[in-house]
């Protein structure tokens, strides 16, 4: 064993490499190496690195050596132990060993461990170290908080009297959610006080007491105030209608924690998917897989078909079913169907406006486009700026609407012979006309032979001269 070194020569005794071998068997070997050995800094050094213990039987010189023990905590915090005491309590010793291990405040000296200051200081770069603060300091509500703020696993370290003071709780909560479940039973059962928690950090709804997840009450408060409260009520309220309506109103993805019952039921979800088409993505499997229900849904939302089955969404006569329930369902079609043109014009003869959601190369397509416009004249507004300028195009989407001359190109609306053949089936013409155009007394006037009416589409100042 490493006592062997006691018994040899005083040559071996001497030997670095052999009195290294014998500390590291057993660390009261150093008693028996040569002194000038147990003087040695870097022999010293180098048996703390294998037994911390070892300062113990180093030199007192070295015991006591500021700069020395220093370097050595930096490495071997706890070798803090076997320092000279009055090195244990020099705050810029420990709060360097505290810094390489928060457990090296244990052998800091008792003025240290319990100068409030000190270990406030301790705390904000080491926030662990609350764990081997003084008593006193760890029911100290800023010093937990400081501890706290620099790392989060301290708040188990705070004194237990802290966890039946509500304010400091709640000032917990606000910083992270799971000091919730630190607080004393009173709290954690007190309906009021859990909703003070939840509102200052959601994430407070993990910790909620089971009491309460079963309080409809609390619950129904928890909701209101934040809809993901659902998740943590208890099964049976997951499945309370009312109370999951309340939710889904609120938030949509509310529908995700409520009972498999209510997320199958088509009367439910469809009144959720009216307010927000996402919540078909938190319907049952069946729902989302049921052609009728979701074509319902997609009349309701179009963005619906965006949640519907993987099998719905690859089955292009579904596609085409949920296109002519609504053409805006393009802007949510699969991408490998988005480039199918009797699909494209399927859904444009449904709904024009839905151009706006097909790609550059659609709406530069004069078919397309002329679809469009039959259906919508103001889907004249998505084609492309080369049809805007279209006469026979433009024409066709005023005969639709009047108003869409407002998107046809600026030479169509400067046309005098088109706009005066506009103005004939509609006085608007004359409002979206070019701005000379309505300004230029002979032409207004002309306009006004073609259609009394269109007088009032005029510049100001021509009807006021009227």
């Amino acid at each position: 064993g490493g006592l062997a070194i006691e018994h040899a020569a005083v040559p071996l005794r001497a030997d670095r490499e052999v009195a290294l071998a014998a500390t590291k068997q057993n660390v009261k070997a150093l008693l028996h190496v040569a002194h000038e050995l147990r003087a040695d800094r870097s022999f010293v050094r180098a048996a703390v690195m294998r037994r911390r213990r070892a300062l113990e039987y180093a030199s007192k010189a070295l015991q006591k050596d500021r700069v020395f023990v220093r370097s050595l905590v930096q490495e071997k915090a706890r070798a803090l132990e076997y320092a000279d005491e009055e090195l244990q309590a020099d705050a810029e010793i420990v709060l360097a060993a505290v810094m390489q291990d928060s457990a090296a405040l244990l052998y800091a000296a008792d003025e240290l461990r319990e100068d409030r200051e000190f270990i406030l200081s301790v705390v904000r770069r080491q926030g662990m170290a609350l764990q081997f603060a003084d008593e006193d300091l760890q029911s100290d509500p800023e010093v937990v908080l400081a501890a706290v703020e620099q790392n989060r696993g301290a708040l188990m370290y705070a004194a237990e009297e802290l966890w039946s003071d509500s304010r400091f709780i709640l000032s917990m909560v606000q910083r992270q959610g799971l000091a919730l479940q630190y607080a004393a039973e009173h709290l954690r059962l007190d309906p009021q006080f859990v909703l003070s928690a939840i509102q200052r950090n959601s994430r407070a709804l993990m910790y909620v007491a089971e009491e309460l997840r079963s309080n409809r009450a609390f619950v129904k408060a928890a909701v209101l105030q934040n809809s993901q409260a659902l998740m943590y009520a208890s099964e049976e309220l997951r499945a309370d209608r009312p109370l999951v309506l309340l939710a889904v109103q609120h938030n949509c993805n509310a529908l995700r924690y409520a009972a498999e019952a209510i997320r199958g039921d088509r009367d439910f979800v469809l009144t959720a998917i009216k307010q927000d088409a996402t919540a078909l993505e938190h319907a049952a499997d069946e729902l989302r897989s049921d052609r009728e229900f979701v074509l319902l849904a997609i009349g309701s939302a179009a963005r619906a078909l965006e949640f519907a089955s993987k099998e719905l969404r690859q089955d292009r006569d579904f596609v085409v079913a949920a296109l002519r329930t609504t053409g805006h369902a393009l802007a949510h079609i699969p991408d490998d169907l988005k480039g199918d043109r009797d699909l494209v014009l399927e859904a444009i003869r449904a709904d024009g406006a839905a151009l706006r959601h097909l790609p550059a190369e659609f709406r530069r397509d004069r078919e397309v486009v002329r679809a469009a416009v039959d259906q919508n004249g103001l889907a004249l507004a998505s084609a492309a700026a080369e049809l805007r300028g279209d006469q026979e195009l433009v024409a066709t989407a005023m005969r639709q609407n009047p108003n869409a001359l407002q998107f046809a190109s600026a030479e169509m609306q400067s046309d005098q012979e088109f706009v005066l053949q506009a103005i004939e089936h509609s006085t608007r013409a004359l409002l979206y006309a070019n701005r000379g155009l309505r300004a230029d007394r002979e032409f207004v006037m002309a306009a006004v032979r073609r259609n009394s009416q269109a007088l009032m589409y005029a510049s100001g100042k021509l009807r006021a001269d009227a």
